[in-house]
């Protein structure tokens, strides 16, 4: 089963999207678009009831109402438990600016804003990562404030990126933005493996995601891998530090 979907994997894979960081703008290996309903009036959590200020234009707008509908659509038993703590503690804005580097988007813990890069097309990628990022904030005590650009830094981004991968993975999408520049056949197995590798996966527990292997791989050595393949992951990996972003979407999964 497991190598049989890799197979299929492979060729689904050819008709994929941008993702939210610089170096998948240009990787052949990149994440699944849908078609999706730009209706906001249907969206159960829009934009204003989980961000205070909203200083887009109704272009970008649209744009994110179309993400949003396939999150709470498709994906929304994964992204539910985010739009929820969201919603109860909201991102004080999102806005156009200039980003550090050339990240298209960013989400800052500190001044509790997701900024998105002027000029940049929006991505699906784009605005779950960072939305997530949002919710590690809230969940991680002290935030995730802590763990920019030290040791940690590479635990935050993988959680984030993994937590992406699972909800795709169990709703018959794709699931690359986790795998490092050398490893991407051990972290495809390795995800399909702590989802159960069935005909129907289902979003794993922290516990499975700690201990479960492909190989030489577990989570911290899927974090080490991960890191080397841009130069701002790469920071001392924390084993200490459990995924507990993926530990609250699991315990809330589907409510």
């Amino acid at each position: 089963m497991k190598y049989k979907y890799l197979s299929i994997l492979a060729i689904a894979l050819l008709f994929t999207a941008c993702s939210s960081d610089e170096e998948y703008l240009v990787n052949k290996i990149e994440k699944t678009e849908h078609t999706r309903s730009t209706d906001a009036v249907n969206l159960t959590y829009p934009l204003s009831s989980f961000i205070t200020n909203v200083d887009l234009s109704s272009t970008d707008q649209a744009r994110l109402n179309e993400i949003l509908s396939f999150m709470q659509t498709t994906l929304r038993d994964g992204y539910n438990p985010l739009f929820k703590i969201l919603k109860s503690l909201p991102i004080a804005k999102i806005y156009r600016e200039e980003t550090d580097g050339t990240a298209p988007a960013a989400y800052n813990p500190t001044s509790n804003v997701v900024i998105l890069k002027t000029g940049t097309d929006i991505t699906d990628n784009m605005l779950e990562e960072e939305l997530v990022h949002a919710g590690q904030n809230r969940i991680y005590t002290g935030g995730i404030a802590q763990y920019a650009k030290t040791s940690g830094t590479p635990n935050i981004e993988f959680e984030a990126k993994l937590t992406q991968d699972l909800i795709s993975y169990v709703n018959g999408g794709a699931f690359s933005l986790g795998a490092g520049p050398n490893n991407y056949d051990e972290y495809s197995a390795w995800v399909m493996s702590i989802c159960d590798d069935s005909n129907e996966p289902t979003f794993p527990s922290m516990d499975t995601v700690l201990t479960v292997k492909e190989g030489s791989y577990g989570y911290y050595q899927m974090v080490e891998a991960f890191k080397t393949k841009a130069s701002q992951y790469d920071y001392p990996v924390l084993t200490t530090l459990k995924p507990l972003y993926i530990n609250y979407t699991y315990i809330n999964y589907g409510k």
